[in-house]
């Protein structure tokens, strides 16, 4: 008997104990005030008036089902309730105030609402649509966003040539301004297929899938010079360099008349080619025509054409064939539907009106020569070359800047096309210290010109 009231005893003493260890704060005036944001919500708090309460405590369940505790301190104000996709309504937690020991106050029932997190706003805003060679993914995010995307699409494995979901490429999610599209070329000979698109979340948990069946591959074709006129109002045109507009369209997309002519054999623009009074460059296509994608490509470094000193008129516009930072880094396209008009000069192009964006390319201006879109650019930081012999040079692969335009949006296409170069390469850093090739007047200098419509 005396056993089992020794045992009722310290029961009784270990419940006092738990009974003091919570402590019955009441609660200031606007204690708590939740706001949606996504993939959770923001909780505005303020302390009771006790010196000796240090931080909030809130528990509640994630969209997984997963406890979470989040704990704010004294010298904050908010606390960010994390761990949810898809926009939910009254999630239930409750919320706790700690003192210095670690003692906790009663608990108080809180409950609040979500917005849909940035891999659920990126899958609601996601477009999937047919694009040359492949597809284009059109979406846009939220402020705030953060994720994982990981695209794929239905085609055969290479090893077993059985049907498989081959993986393509991932992406971080940012924020966007407006609408982003994002182009993607099939690695395999397909007409038609399915795309699939997962997200994860920044904890690393995959929250959606999605699936745009009938998928097709547009084919596009390189329009031929018969098809088009081209109009720029400062072509460099120098018979002892073999500089003009014929070379530009002469179909020599590596620099193979340069090797067997020891020439440029090349094309040249300016002053004022780029930048922020740059000319204009016109194509005019004669009728509407989807478009594709423009090409300017970079006239390969090849043995024939290290050494050149030839002095003459463009002697301090390209010192010893340095062309480096003459080469296009940034450039916006522009087209324009025929609207009856028909131009034929340069001014009558450059006074149209209604211009619409409809591609750019842009890399850093002081990127280093060997990350350039044109590594073997002539460049006073290489004394040697790839291509020492005219077979090697044949062999070579072409470098060009590829410009490409969604398909969609173009409806009938445009006629017009204007090109505006804002910025060329500075030298590679390696050469800048001792180089005189400054190109202050903004020439620009680039191979060949292509132009892509649809087949």
């Amino acid at each position: 008997m005396k056993k089992i009231y020794l045992v009722l005893l310290l029961l009784g003493f270990w419940a006092c104990n738990d009974d003091n260890d919570v402590i019955k704060v009441n609660l200031p005036e606007n204690a708590f005030r939740f706001e949606s944001i996504p993939g959770g919500a923001v909780m505005h708090y303020r302390l009771p008036a006790d010196p000796n309460i240090v931080g909030i405590r809130v528990r509640y369940k994630d969209a997984f089902g997963k406890d979470i505790l989040r704990s704010g301190s004294g010298v904050a104000d908010s606390l960010t309730l994390i761990g949810f996709n898809e926009r939910v309504e009254n999630v239930l937690a409750q919320v706790s105030y700690y003192f210095q020991n670690d003692q906790e106050s009663q608990p108080f029932d809180v409950s609040f609402s979500t917005a849909d997190s940035g891999p659920i706003a990126f899958m609601k805003s996601l477009k999937c649509y047919n694009n040359w060679d492949g597809f284009a993914l059109q979406f846009n995010n939220p402020a705030g966003t953060t994720g994982l995307a990981h695209v794929y699409y239905l085609g055969k494995d290479p090893l077993t040539h059985l049907s498989d979901t081959l993986f393509i490429k991932s992406f971080t999610l940012l924020p966007t301004e407006g609408e982003e599209t994002l182009f993607f070329e099939f690695k395999q000979e397909i007409d038609t297929t399915t795309v699939i698109v997962k997200v994860e979340d920044f904890r690393g948990y995959m929250v959606k899938e999605q699936s745009f069946k009938g998928i097709k591959k547009l084919i596009k074709q390189k329009l031929d010079k018969e098809y088009f006129s081209f109009y720029c109002d400062n072509i460099v045109n120098d018979d002892v360099y073999e500089l003009g507009e014929e070379y530009l369209f002469d179909g020599d997309i590596k620099g193979t008349k340069c090797f067997e002519k020891g020439n440029y054999c090349s094309f040249v623009a300016g002053p004022d080619a780029a930048g922020p009074n740059a000319h204009p460059m016109y194509l005019d296509l004669n009728k509407n025509s989807v478009i594709a994608s423009v090409r300017l490509y970079n006239l390969l470094r090849n043995g024939s054409f290290m050494y050149w000193e030839k002095p003459g008129a463009l002697y301090d516009v390209m010192l010893n064939g340095f062309n480096e930072n003459f080469i296009p880094c940034e450039v916006t396209v522009y087209g324009l539907a025929d609207d009856g008009q028909n131009p034929s000069s340069y001014s009558e192009l450059y006074q149209l009106e209604g211009w619409e964006k409809i591609g750019a390319f842009k890399q850093d201006k002081k990127t280093a020569l060997a990350d350039r879109w044109c590594p073997n650019a002539y460049s006073g930081a290489v004394w040697t070359t790839p291509y020492p012999t005219l077979v090697s040079l044949e062999e070579a692969s072409p470098e060009y800047m590829d410009i490409v335009f969604p398909a969609i949006g173009q409806n009938e296409g445009y006629r017009y096309i204007k090109i505006i170069i804002n910025d060329v390469f500075d030298l590679d850093p390696s050469a800048a210290s001792w180089s005189y090739n400054d190109n202050y007047d903004n020439y620009v200098q680039f191979h060949e010109l292509e132009i892509y419509s649809a087949k």
